[in-house]
């Protein structure tokens, strides 16, 4: 089994933490508590931050099992 690990995500020029935090589907204030030692007014190119950990989707589950299902073979 794959070793678990929290996300990061390196900062490009120009990036805000309320940049990344749309661009991850989160909130700047999240970022803020898991990057507690990073000040959001002062981020540079290079600079990695923590993203909180990716949610399982259901989603890709669910498809398999309604486009992959076979035929009834009881007639009507």
């Amino acid at each position: 089994m794959p070793e678990m690990t929290n996300p990061r995500h390196k900062l490009r020029a120009g990036e805000s933490i309320r940049s990344v935090a749309a661009e991850r589907g989160t909130t700047p204030l999240k970022l803020m508590e898991l990057n507690p030692y990073v000040d959001p007014t002062a981020l540079r190119a290079g600079q990695e931050l923590n993203l909180p950990p990716a949610r399982a989707s259901l989603w890709p589950f669910l498809a398999r099992l309604i486009w992959n299902r076979k035929p009834s073979s009881r007639a009507p």
